[in-house]
């Protein structure tokens, strides 16, 4: 599944605005097992496996609350971490 995503994002005390596009893939599971009295209990589940985060535009937000684009290139390795961080996060949530 692929799915478009903005979040706002602070990174180094800044505040930006995160275009990125998400493929990732909901697996349903389940497992049976004895428990007491009941010889077949069933608990289903859903997991997301995220296959890869595309981030396409940031904005950041400059001290007079406008916006200016900056190329993504610019993102640190420690700030792409936390950008996808908080996009796993709505995407689990989400589901």
């Amino acid at each position: 599944m692929e799915e478009s995503i903005n979040i706002e994002v602070e990174l180094r005390g800044k505040t930006f605005d995160i275009e990125a596009e998400a493929d990732y893939e909901v697996i349903t599971s389940e497992c049976t097992s004895e428990v007491g009295d009941n010889p077949y209990c069933t608990e289903r589940w859903e997991e997301v496996q995220i296959e890869g985060i595309n981030i396409l535009r940031v904005d950041y937000w400059t001290d007079s609350d406008q916006f200016k684009q900056i190329p993504v290139s610019s993102l640190l390795p420690e700030d792409r971490r936390t950008v996808e961080d908080k996009i796993a996060d709505v995407i689990h949530d989400s589901v």
